[in-house]
């Protein structure tokens, strides 16, 4: 049998689901019908991450906004994740983090009061549903002719408010879009939650050149507040003003198309570019293992 990442997506799904649940090697190889050794090998190497890493790591980022956004005991939450005791907990969270639980929770969110009810419960959703498996946005597929795009796009028009965002940037061949958004999108999210800097959307990726030469891109994630940037990590927003939005349905190797459809709409009324385009990867292939259902919105803002 050759795997493809499309047979090990449902096993993430399963482990962002319930990270409690029975993630070892020899049930999900059951599942795929593999050997726990040939399973635990292709895991790595197409997603990145162990099994059992990947679920250690969903509960201590989901516990730690729980104790950002919720008066729960510190052991309540511990057991809640599946540890045994506050100790163990403690340990865990110290070796992620580089901070206690109590620690973590006295700081709070950075730049804004640590009781800001909504903000805290907005940080927790997307960290609960979105960020924990941030790594497989952008997840390219093998291509095949079944995956040939058909999709006819609506395009909008919006008016867009200036977003701040924490970003890493690299130039890259446009082969390795995948892999960069792999690697930096993990980044900048491990950042963010080890500093407490509170998320408030999906993922994005802006493209600020684009050519046969390769594709200079700004990987990152939206903040509720203007935030510090540190080393790689860079701080910036998403402009304000108008936009042409579609929205592309279907694995992100085709992404081409929505972008070649603003395009031509921009032409047709007599509309330009006025800034660099991005995209918004609205569906967490973590929590949904079909790349025919992801959606992502493809934003270009334009002059009027």
């Amino acid at each position: 049998m050759t795997v493809r990442i499309e047979h090990l997506l449902p096993l993430v799904a399963r482990i962002q689901a319930d990270p409690e649940a029975d993630a070892s090697l020899a049930a999900l190889a059951e599942q795929v019908g593999l050997s726990p050794f040939h399973l635990q090998r292709v895991f790595a190497r197409m997603i990145g991450e162990s099994p059992k890493r990947i679920a250690s790591r969903i509960a201590l980022e989901r516990a730690a906004a729980a104790l950002i956004a919720t008066s729960d005991s510190i052991l309540d939450i511990a057991l809640d994740s599946g540890f045994d005791s506050h100790e163990g907990f403690t340990r865990a969270f110290r070796r992620h983090f580089d901070t206690t639980p109590a620690k973590y929770r006295e700081r709070g969110l950075a730049g804004a009061h640590p009781h800001t009810s909504e903000l805290a419960a907005t940080h927790r959703e997307i960290a609960d549903h979105v960020a924990p498996c941030v790594g497989l946005y952008g997840t390219r597929l093998a291509p095949t002719p079944q995956r040939r795009s058909t999709m006819t796009y609506t395009i909008t028009k919006k008016t867009l408010s200036e977003t701040p965002i924490l970003y890493m940037r690299r130039r890259v061949q446009q082969s390795e879009i995948g892999a960069a958004l792999g690697e930096l999108l993990p980044g900048v999210y491990a950042y963010a939650m080890k500093n407490g800097i509170p998320l408030a959307g999906q993922p994005v990726c802006r493209y600020c050149e684009w050519s046969n030469a390769g594709v200079t891109l700004e990987a990152g994630i939206p903040v509720a507040t203007p935030a510090q940037g540190e080393g790689d990590v860079l701080a910036g927003a998403l402009q304000a003003g108008p936009a042409a939005t579609t929205v592309h349905v279907g694995p992100y190797d085709s992404l081409h198309g929505a972008h070649a459809a603003i395009e031509a709409w921009l032409g047709e009324h007599a509309l330009k570019p006025a800034g660099d385009p991005w995209e918004v990867y609205v569906t967490d292939p973590g929590e949904v293992p079909n790349p025919a259902e992801w959606q992502t919105e493809v934003v270009w803002p334009t002059n009027e």
